[in-house]
């Protein structure tokens, strides 16, 4: 449909229904914003566009807003976004000033190098195959559960990850002691040896592929199901494994373990 045809279209419901113009429309023709309209009220997706290059300041999200993959340069400052900020795979290579995410940060594929002070992150910063490397603990002044590079998983020590954890397309070959999870974990084919003391995950735990894990850890609490299918090496299950769902464990040793022996850890049921 034509530009000028969705004015029309827009102009005739703002003037008869007192319907708001869509911010995504205003902001493709560079129509002016309203105080209003730079409080958007749900979330905000602009899937692979290459026409949004910037945003306007003073811009809150109460719920997601999606830049992945378009040709956005730059993040305004004063950004507040309520759920998760995902600007994987764009030009930008700053984080500006006071921007405050009620979510996780998705910097992954990005050329940022520095996390400055001030950011307030709820949940997860993801910065795989991003210029953020080397760093050996959450920067002062950086407020986030964890943040997750290409080869490190580096976790508040005093927060539980409230929601999920997902580490896929990384390096990572430890996790650090005492780790806790209040959603799903997921260390889909990963070079895991083992998995640290202390561990809980409240969700699902996947483990599917972790060909080098030979062992898990004593005490390991599970509140959903535990998925091992594939993990070549794991023979035995650790005294105190608690599993509250379904226990996966075809294509590994475990699937010649007895029911008996496999029921003492497993409340749900047991897939071989």
């Amino acid at each position: 449909m034509e530009k000028e045809t969705l004015k029309r279209i827009f102009d005739f419901f703002e003037k008869k229904e007192n319907l708001k113009k869509p911010f995504v429309y205003k902001l493709a023709i560079n129509e002016p914003f309203t105080e209003d309209d730079l409080n958007v009220k749900g979330n905000l997706y602009f899937p692979n566009s290459k026409k949004i290059t910037s945003l306007p300041k003073g811009l809150k999200v109460e719920g997601d807003l999606s830049l992945a993959n378009t040709s956005i340069r730059t993040l305004p400052e004063g950004l507040e976004v309520g759920g998760w900020l995902s600007i994987e795979d764009t030009s930008i290579s700053k984080i500006p000033k006071g921007l405050k995410v009620g979510g996780s940060l998705i910097i992954s594929h990005t050329s940022i190098g520095i996390l400055p002070k001030g950011l307030e992150v709820s949940g997860i910063i993801y910065a795989i195959n991003s210029h953020i490397f080397n760093i050996e603990e959450i920067p002062k002044g950086v407020i986030t559960e964890a943040i997750v590079t290409t080869n490190k998983l580096l976790v508040n020590p005093n927060l539980t990850i409230s929601g999920n954890l997902r580490l896929p397309g990384t390096n990572i070959t430890s996790l650090p002691k005492g780790l806790k999870v209040g959603g799903d974990l997921d260390l889909y084919n990963l070079m895991l040896k083992s998995l640290p003391e202390g561990l809980k995950v409240g969700g699902n735990l996947d483990l599917r592929n972790c060909k080098q894990l030979t062992l898990l850890p004593e005490g390991l609490k599970v509140g959903g199901n535990l998925d091992l299918r594939n993990c070549k090496q794991l023979t035995l299950l650790p005294e105190g494994l608690e599993v509250n769902g379904d226990l996966y464990i075809r294509s590994t040793p475990l699937s010649k373990r007895s029911d008996q022996y496999l029921a003492k850890y497993i409340k749900g049921r047991i897939t071989r």
